[in-house]
């Protein structure tokens, strides 16, 4: 319960943060980056799945803290790339189909 509860302010901050920013980030080299009013039409339309929905299929440990969000269009597909502070004080990011919620990319740095 205590996971769940942080996980959703984790969630809530981190969307308040891109509601107040936008729903951007670094475009992939080859694609250029979406305007943030196109990735809520996505979502709204349900060609994304939400972040919240996103962030339950990730397997992190309940201490790891959520501290980056993008999304962007890879090669006609929105993508969203999570990253997490570990315990350890190491990042670990996620990238994500945001499609399908299928997670492409797991790695540690």
């Amino acid at each position: 319960m205590i996971r769940a509860d942080r996980a959703k302010l984790s969630i809530r901050l981190v969307m308040a943060g891109l509601i107040a920013f936008g729903l951007g980030g670094a475009a992939a080299p080859d694609d250029t980056a979406p305007d943030h009013e196109d990735a809520l039409k996505a979502r709204a339309s349900g060609e994304i799945k939400s972040l919240e929905e996103i962030i339950e299929t990730l397997k992190v440990h309940k201490y790891d803290r959520l501290v980056d969000v993008q999304i962007y269009r890879r090669d006609s597909r929105w993508i969203y790339e999570v990253t997490w502070l570990t315990k350890s004080g190491r990042y670990r990011i996620f990238t994500v189909d945001a499609a399908h919620a299928a997670v492409l990319k797991d790695e540690v740095k």
